[in-house]
């Protein structure tokens, strides 16, 4: 057995669940086929809460999405992070155009890189912010 494998077996989170999550908080947000620009944030929170009502360890993270688009395009953008370590985007088919189809996914405008589900295909465009400042109260 390989050390990724180990992992994932140890976490015993379905990845079914957490996509079935996603699935319902598009549905309670009234995003049934198409995710639009400024729905991340609040379906991701959406998201994140019953993801904890399930006891999976979840986090929101956010800062930048790059597109494939022969410019690269960089957006603001929310998303949740799985286990410390799986990204989970609730709505990346915000960032579908006619020149970036080559999005392919288990589950049409949901990405989840986990290695039994989506893997690490679309990891590489996402781009954790560093906090502006620190303050020590």
């Amino acid at each position: 057995m390989k050390f990724k494998d180990w992992i994932i077996f140890s976490e015993s989170i379905d990845p079914q669940q957490v996509v079935n999550a996603a699935l319902t908080a598009r549905k309670h947000g009234g995003i049934c086929n198409r995710s639009h620009f400024g729905d991340c944030k609040e379906l991701s929170e959406e998201t994140l809460k019953l993801l904890k009502q399930l006891g999976i360890p979840a986090r929101l993270s956010g800062g930048t999405f790059t597109t494939n688009i022969s410019d690269k395009q960089s957006w603001d953008h929310s998303w949740i992070v799985v286990s410390g370590r799986w990204i989970l985007d609730v709505t990346i088919d915000q960032f579908f155009s006619d020149l970036d189809e080559d999005m392919i996914l288990k589950q049409p405008g949901i990405y989840y890189s986990h290695p039994s589900w989506d893997g690490n295909t679309y990891k590489d465009r996402y781009y954790r912010s560093a906090p502006i400042a620190k303050i020590n109260l």
